[in-house]
């Protein structure tokens, strides 16, 4: 898809470049020439307006290639955290209240072994529609959940309702990160588990991975790494992982 895309856009390039430099139409243009006209006039006004697609497009290859050189090894692995803290939940003898906060499609908390505990299973989610997706897709996977239309930073629960709070790729791009850290903090039990997820750059990133994640990946979020500033003071044994060339998991358990 993105060679078509290139050689797309280099034809367009390359067509707009001839008919002003070399073919001497400009002063007359057919009618093929106003119309490819139109369209690269049209490509380049989008792409001006969604600066972060121009830059994917311009930085897709360099970045893949520039990640491929590179030798990241997380100190523990994105897996390896997760079966750890799993693991270690599979040992209580109680029923479980799990909550994943901007379920989304719950696509994350299903695929990350989180299923295999003896929990109910509870997702939040501001847009009606991501809940929707989520509602599709555990009903395909036969499990029980429940879903509630709400908002990270005012969540619908009491104090201490949740044995795990969860969050993948959603915190860092709200408008109160320390805000919704304090909701998930006071929704989860004594004792209990937060863990989140969202992108981070690591510190040995090359000069077009470090434009490709500001103007790429993390350009709709509104902090840029994880926010162990705003987390708060009851939240204890907090370990924050970069388990991706991109990508943070914060865990931590409260007093």
């Amino acid at each position: 898809v993105y060679a078509l895309i290139m050689v797309a856009l280099l034809g367009l390039l390359g067509y707009v470049v001839n008919f002003f430099f070399f073919t001497g139409r400009w002063n007359s243009p057919r009618l093929l020439d106003a119309a490819v006209l139109l369209v690269f006039a049209g490509v380049v006004y989008f792409l001006l307006r969604h600066r972060y697609l121009l830059y994917l497009v311009l930085l897709a290859i360099p970045v893949k290639i520039s990640l491929l050189s590179t030798r990241f090894k997380p100190v523990e692995a994105f897996p390896a955290i997760h079966a750890r803290h799993i693991n270690d939940l599979l040992k209580r003898s109680e029923r479980l209240q799990v909550l994943d906060v901007s379920t989304g499609s719950c696509n994350s908390l299903y695929r990350h072994g989180w299923m295999k505990l003896n929990a109910d299973y509870t997702g939040i989610d501001l847009s009606d529609t991501m809940l929707l997706q989520g509602v599709d897709f555990m009903d395909q996977q036969g499990i029980s959940m429940d879903f509630v239309l709400g908002d990270a930073v005012r969540l619908p629960f009491a104090p201490e309702t949740f044995d795990v709070v969860l969050n993948y790729g959603a915190l860092n791009g709200y408008t109160d990160s320390g805000k919704a850290l304090a909701e998930m903090t006071r929704v989860t039990k004594q004792g209990g588990l937060v863990l989140f997820l969202d992108e981070q750059l690591y510190p040995e990133a090359t000069l077009v991975e470090k434009i490709y994640f500001q103007r790429v990946l993390s350009s709709h979020n509104v902090i840029h790494h994880c926010p162990v500033e705003l987390m708060p003071a009851s939240l204890d044994n907090v370990e924050v992982h970069q388990v991706y060339h991109f990508y943070y998991l914060c865990t931590a358990h409260k007093r």
